[in-house]
C-alpha cells in the first residue's frame, strides 16, 4: 500500500507508537512503507528514537561498565578529603602545638602559659578600662604589704589587695581622670617566666592624654604588675602622673 506525500501528518502521528513498539503489524507496515520513500519521516523517527530513554537493560549495562570509573572517582575524592583535612590539622593544630610545646620546654618564646596570661590580662585591663578595679584585682597577684625592710608579707596579701583597689579608685576619682583603654598587649616567655606588656591610655584630668607602658609577669595563675614607664618626650607633669599611677599598680618588682 502506497500513501501519498500529503499523508506525512498521519505517519508523524503514528511514529510515537511505532518507536515504542506498541502499534499493530498493519500500522508498522504502513509506517515502514512510507518511510521507504520519505526521508523527512525517516529523519523524524531517528530523532525520536535518539531521544528515547534507555531501556532498563541498557541502563544496567552502562552502570556495570562505569562502575570501575565510579570506584576510582570515589577513592580519589576520599583521598582528596583526607589530604585536605590532614593539611588543615598540620597547619592549625599539630604545628602550633609542636611550637608551643617546644617553647614551653625551652622556656623562651610564646608558650601555653603566655596564652593563659594573655587572656587573663585582657580580663584585667578590660575591667580597668571600665574602672571596675575590684574586678581587676581578682586577676592580680598580691605578695603582701612590705615590712620595714621592704620584704612582702604573705599574711597581709588581703590588705594589699584592698589597698590596690582603694588606691586606684581614689586616683581616678579626681575630676577628669579616666582610663581610656589599652592596646599592644603581649606576652613572651623568658627563662620560663611569661613577661608581658601593655599600653594604657589614660587622661590626667586636665584634658591631656598619655600612653603609659606597663610591664608585668605571670606566676601561679596571677598577674603581677612590676613596672610602668612613659616616653621621655613627655614633660614633667606627665612623668609625675605616670609615676603615681605606677606606684598604685605595682604589686611586685622581681628585681
Amino acid at each position: 500500500m502506497r500513501l501519498e506525500p500529503e499523508s506525512c501528518d498521519v505517519i508523524r502521528d503514528l511514529l510515537p507508537a511505532y518507536a515504542d513498539g506498541i502499534c499493530s503489524e498493519d500500522t508498522a507496515h504502513l509506517v515502514e512503507a512510507h518511510m521507504a520513500h520519505c526521508d523527512g519521516c525517516a529523519a523524524a523517527l531517528a530523532a525520536m528514537q535518539a531521544a528515547l530513554p534507555a531501556t532498563p537493560a541498557e541502563v544496567e549495562a552502562e552502570q556495570k561498565a562505569s562502575a570501575p570509573l565510579r570506584r576510582v572517582a570515589t577513592r580519589w575524592r576520599r583521598r582528596t578529603v583526607i589530604a585536605v583535612v590532614t593539611t588543615l590539622l598540620l597547619v592549625f593544630v599539630v604545628f602550633p602545638l609542636y611550637y608551643l610545646t617546644y617553647c614551653q620546654l625551652e622556656g623562651d618564646g610564646v608558650d601555653f602559659e603566655c596564652i593563659a596570661a594573655y587572656f587573663q590580662a585582657r580580663r584585667a585591663f578590660s575591667a580597668m578600662a571600665e574602672e571596675d578595679f575590684a574586678r581587676m584585682a581578682e586577676e592580680i597577684g598580691f605578695y603582701g604589704l612590705r615590712d620595714e625592710t621592704g620584704t612582702p608579707q604573705r599574711e597581709t596579701a588581703p590588705q594589699e589587695k584592698a589597698a590596690f583597689i582603694q588606691g586606684l579608685e581614689a586616683f581616678f576619682a579626681v575630676d577628669g581622670r579616666s582610663v581610656l583603654g589599652f592596646s599592644d598587649l603581649s606576652f613572651l616567655s623568658e627563662d620560663g617566666i611569661p613577661l608581658g606588656q601593655v599600653t594604657l591610655e589614660v587622661s590626667d584630668g586636665a584634658d591631656r592624654r598619655y600612653r603609659i607602658f606597663l610591664r608585668m609577669d605571670w606566676r601561679d595563675g596571677k598577674l603581677y604588675p612590676i613596672e610602668t614607664y612613659i616616653s621621655s618626650a613627655y614633660d614633667e607633669q606627665a612623668q609625675a602622673f605616670s609615676a603615681e599611677l605606677g606606684t598604685l599598680l605595682r604589686t611586685y618588682y622581681a628585681g
